[in-house]
């Protein structure tokens, strides 16, 4: 899933960088930063490309990581949350608390980017495979992530 995160201040990340090479990751720079718990993980930010080619200086995307990669050790299926947050320097990922300077967690209702994973189902199979043309039978799907 791509999100959009919109905010003041950013700059184009892929400015000078026509000389570097391939502006369309707009560099290794700028991440998303997703944390849900004590579980991180990043993904690399594009900026939102301006009909004159230029990066949108509100917005940037990224991808979302697998919600399992972030759920953990939990059984649990449930849609959860996770805080979001962004860096064009993969330095300072914003937003902050200013109190330790460090982004905002999930617990910091409010105060951070939060965004909710729903697992997606993916079915292998069904049982039975056929049954009587005049339906009324019963079919259990199997697969993974099913609610």
């Amino acid at each position: 899933t791509r999100i959009t995160i919109t905010s003041e201040g950013f700059h184009d990340p892929c400015s000078g960088c026509a000389v570097a090479g391939s502006c369309a990751y707009c560099g290794d720079l700028v991440r998303c930063k997703f944390t849900a718990y004590d579980i991180t993980t990043y993904s690399t930010a594009m900026c939102v490309r301006l009909a004159n080619g230029k990066c949108d200086p509100v917005r940037m995307t990224c991808n979302t990581p697998y919600a399992r990669d972030l759920r953990g050790n939990l059984v649990s299926l449930d849609p959860f949350f996770v805080a979001v947050s962004i860096s064009i320097n993969d330095q300072q990922f914003f937003p902050q608390n200013p109190l330790t300077l460090k982004p905002y967690n999930v617990f910091d209702t409010g105060k951070a980017f939060l965004f909710k994973f729903f697992e997606t189902p993916r079915v292998s199979g069904v049982v039975p495979s056929a049954s009587a043309g005049n339906g009324g039978g019963g079919h259990t799907p199997t697969g993974v992530d099913l609610l």
